[in-house]
Parts: structure tokens; C-alpha cells; sequence
């Protein structure tokens, strides 16, 4: 159940990304390196969503060293900047959005 609620929230902020990085922006599959896509722009955006009652001053954006790898292959392939894009969410009407470039 956890699982299914967590895919739920990570969902809910890749679909905020896509919606609020532009026309051109696309989520992409499952097990695709980023979770959107705009090749019009040249940007690739991995999507963490958080809940804001889950926040400590400990909490960190962790990204394996595999990934990160697939991360990197991707961005050259296609000649991409990477970006990564933090959803806090509070409530289904209150959240923050943080970008930072990778």
C-alpha cells in the first residue's frame, strides 16, 4: 500500500513538472534515465516529490551511482542540460516546487 501511495505522489509531481516546464515537456516510461522530456527546450528533468509532513533538516536528494551513470550517458546522447525538479507537497492544494541544475 505504501508503495502504490508513493508511486501516486511521484506521479502527481511529474505530471506538476511537465505541466509547468512547457508545451514541449513529456513524461517519459518507467525505467526511461528522466522522469520529463523537453527536447524542444534541451532540458531533462528528474522529478523527486516529497511530502512536506515527511521534511526534516536531514532529508537528502539521493541519486545512485547506476543511475547517475544513465543519467549522464542520456544527457550526452541527445545533447541535453539535466535538471532536477523537487514538488514538496503539503496538501493536495498547498505545495513548492525547487529546481536546481545537475
Amino acid at each position: 500500500m505504501a508503495s502504490q501511495k508513493r508511486e501516486a505522489m511521484g506521479s502527481r509531481g511529474e505530471k506538476l513538472v511537465a505541466k509547468l516546464t512547457g508545451s514541449g515537456s513529456k513524461r517519459t516510461s518507467k525505467n526511461a534515465p528522466f522522469d520529463v522530456v523537453d527536447f524542444q527546450s534541451g532540458v531533462a528533468y528528474e522529478v523527486k516529490t516529497v511530502s512536506g509532513m515527511a521534511l526534516s533538516s536531514s532529508n537528502k536528494i539521493h541519486i545512485e551511482t547506476e543511475a547517475w551513470i544513465r543519467k549522464q550517458a542520456f544527457l550526452e546522447e541527445y545533447d541535453l542540460i539535466g535538471s532536477l525538479m523537487v514538488v514538496v507537497l503539503y496538501s493536495r492544494s498547498e505545495m513548492e516546487v525547487y529546481r536546481t541544475e545537475l
